[in-house]
């Protein structure tokens, strides 16, 4: 019995200290599933016919990076194929910054571009340029937190569906391009749209 109880014990250690998925400028163009942590430095894209999965729980880690000095990190996930990212209110997804002392602009964006499909749940996006960036796609982003951030949730001539999301201590966090930024704001209703702005 107490051989047993040893051998539970040390196995569940085991899986406790599994390390980090570490990936540097990736093409993703299969079928992937992200879960505990996964470290990013430079850009991974998820192609055409790629599609990424990221389960609850997982901590995307963008390692600091500004290869072009423009003062914004260079770190980013680009989807031109599909990506579920569904964490719970319990086991959200965080998306973060990988410095010491993390500010805005650390890492450049979770960007869905002409992607086959989008949605995000129950996200943390943090220490960003942008959050989130969505353009000429479908996609839905609910149940989600963008915090410290310059731009929350940036879109452009998408089909969006944004519903009960959170944006606070960002620069711009919900600001339209034709409008006046404010740093914190809910959207609380489903909204469809087809115009450029940023939440």
């Amino acid at each position: 019995m107490r051989i047993a109880l040893l051998a539970i014990i040390l196995l569940s250690g085991c899986v406790a200290t599994r390390p980090p998925l570490e990936l540097a400028d990736t093409v993703i163009d299969d079928a992937q599933v992200w879960e505990g942590e996964v470290r990013i430095r430079g850009v991974v894209t998820v192609k055409k016919d790629g599609h990424l999965t990221i389960r609850p729980g997982t901590r995307i880690i963008f390692t600091p990076l500004d290869r072009d000095g423009d003062g914004i990190g260079d770190g980013e996930l680009l989807i031109e194929g599909g990506l579920v990212a569904r964490g719970t209110a319990a086991a959200p997804i965080v998306f973060t910054s990988g410095a010491a002392q993390p500010q805005a602009a650390d890492w450049k964006f979770l960007y869905l571009d002409f992607a086959r499909e989008g949605e995000i749940a129950h996200v943390i996006s943090e220490y960003a340029y942008s959050g989130v960036q969505i353009h000429f796609c479908r996609a839905r982003v609910t149940d989600s937190e963008f915090r410290y951030n310059v731009d929350g949730l940036r879109f452009s001539t998408v089909n969006l569906v944004a519903a009960g999301n959170r944006m606070h201590h960002n620069t711009h966090g919900c600001a339209t391009r034709s409008g006046a930024a404010r740093r914190s704001c809910t959207t609380t209703t489903s909204a469809t749209t087809r115009s450029a702005c940023s939440w």
